[in-house]
């Protein structure tokens, strides 16, 4: 198992559109499955190739309008 890398708060740059499923992951502080399936859920990712990219500004409107 890859050790997970720490994310610092000066990191985070508001300006990125597109983030990678590993980077959503470490801002949500969750897995990387959970990360997959908020990004499934908000309607947010993009496939590249390979590639597996998520608009980060969709999944914090998503989060911020879920309701519990």
């Amino acid at each position: 198992m890859r050790k997970t890398k720490a994310l610092l708060i000066s990191d985070i740059d508001d300006t990125q559109i597109l983030v990678s499923m590993e980077r959503l992951a470490q801002l949500c502080d969750c897995g990387y499955t959970s990360a997959s399936k908020i990004a499934e859920a908000a309607e947010a990712r993009y496939s590249i190739g390979r590639r597996v990219l998520v608009d980060y500004n969709k999944v914090k409107d998503y989060i911020s309008g879920s309701t519990y």
